[in-house]
């Protein structure tokens, strides 16, 4: 503010004693706010850091690596599952490894077959009906990690339990807020996440003992529809925290207690898909799904088919240009290597897969694919090139367990 003769503000006079301490006062100012911007700029800079070291790791898609299998596994074996007139998977539609077995459900017969780790049949439960201890269909099943039962999940909204021998516990029926349950994971005994595609707000902890139904406040774009980006399987577990990814989203959730944390995103600048931009035209979804089921295009970075993860690292596949694209990160280093396929010409198959401290493993429905995709005879054992030679498209799937390599991506 210029003083003059026509303000209403009061006239300063000035004096020399006045001048000093004016420019004192000044100085000390300039000088307080030259460490200020300073303290700023270094608490920005530690942030960015922070923030990309532990939340956002940016991905080159040009910087690609020539990668052969022999650094990421030590051997690869083929375990057939036991095929017989009385043992014939319908649908594979997921595996889980429990207590030295192999747990399939087969969502086609309702069921869900048990072998031991050599793939012989051991026990299925197949409780079909409307009787006590008894359903009529299935939409997921989990091993209980703490108290060791088998637990099915109804998608109208009970869990059914039952012993590891199959025989019948007892059911839980959720409260009547939610249309229909897809999935189920378990952070305690007695408390469960139940995953919904067709509501608004798809996460709810479901407390057995209270019988109380909490939702999570995690919801989808509404301009997305249900099945044209539906993750299946969408929750894993590590170290008894419960993860969540979508294949539609370039980022991996953490819950914990009744909070979903964002725990990392790939970043690919602007190959980024967004979602929100998707208009809900069917024209404009049809388009996303030719693109999804031709690999993507160039334009964006989509779908994440797969995610494995282990204390040491996360590896995930993803679609661009048409190609499925293998993605592996040493979290602790936060350095990736990124490449298309394995030098050896075969890709890591991306479903039905699970992951422990040492093994990557999959489930294949060889009548639907070709193994050859997965497996080349010269880099398995004489053993494992027999089981190969043998297999029948008619036979049960197959799995593939990947031992890896201790140096695995360092």
């Amino acid at each position: 503010m210029f003083v003059g003769e026509n303000s209403n503000y009061p006239v300063t006079i000035w004096t020399q004693d006045n001048f000093i301490r004016k420019m004192k006062m000044k100085e000390h100012i300039k000088l307080g706010i030259y460490h200020l911007i300073i303290v700023l700029l270094i608490s920005l800079w530690l942030f960015s850091c922070s923030k990309t070291k532990t939340d956002n790791i940016l991905i080159n898609i040009e910087q690609k690596e020539n990668v052969s299998i022999k650094e990421h596994f030590l051997s690869i074996d083929l375990i057939p599952l036991e095929t017989s007139d009385s043992v014939l998977i319908g649908r594979l539609t997921k595996i889980v490894q429990n207590n030295k077995k192999y747990y399939v459900l087969d969502k086609k017969q309702r069921a869900v077959f048990i072998f031991d780790l050599n793939g012989k049949f051991l026990n299925k439960i197949d409780k079909k009906g409307n009787g006590p201890g008894e359903y009529t269909e299935i939409s997921d099943f989990e091993i209980n990690q703490y108290s060791g039962n088998i637990e099915l999940l109804s998608p109208w909204g009970i869990i059914y339990v039952y012993d590891k021998r199959g025989k019948f516990i007892r059911n839980y029926k959720v409260p009547d807020v939610l249309k229909v349950m897809h999935f189920l994971k378990f952070i305690s005994e007695n408390k469960v996440l139940l995953y919904c595609m067709t509501e608004k707000d798809r996460l709810f902890l479901f407390d057995r003992v209270k019988n109380e139904l909490i939702s999570l406040s995690y919801n989808i774009p509404d301009n997305v529809l249900t099945k044209s980006f539906t993750t299946y399987f969408p929750m894993y577990s590590l170290n008894n925290e419960i993860h969540l990814k979508e294949n539609f989203s370039n980022s991996i959730y953490k819950i914990q207690g009744d909070e979903i944390i964002k725990e990392f995103t790939w970043d690919f600048g602007s190959l980024n898909i967004e979602l929100e931009k998707i208009k809900s035209k069917k024209e404009s979804i049809d388009k996303y799904l030719t693109l999804i089921k031709e690999g993507g295009n160039n334009s964006f970075v989509y779908p994440f088919y797969m995610n494995l993860e282990n204390e040491n690292t996360i590896f995930t596949i993803f679609g661009y240009d048409k190609n499925y694209n293998h993605l592996v990160l040493n979290k602790k280093t936060k350095r990736y290597i990124l490449f298309d396929k394995y030098e050896e010409d075969v890709i890591f198959p991306f479903f039905y897969t699970f992951s422990s401290m040492d093994h990557y493993l999959s489930a294949i429905d060889i009548s639907l694919f070709e193994i050859s995709d997965f497996v080349k005879p010269e880099f398995l054992t004489e053993t494992n090139r027999h089981v190969l030679e043998k297999i029948n498209p008619n036979d049960n799937p197959i799995i593939i367990s990947y031992k890896l390599n201790p140096n695995f991506c360092k």
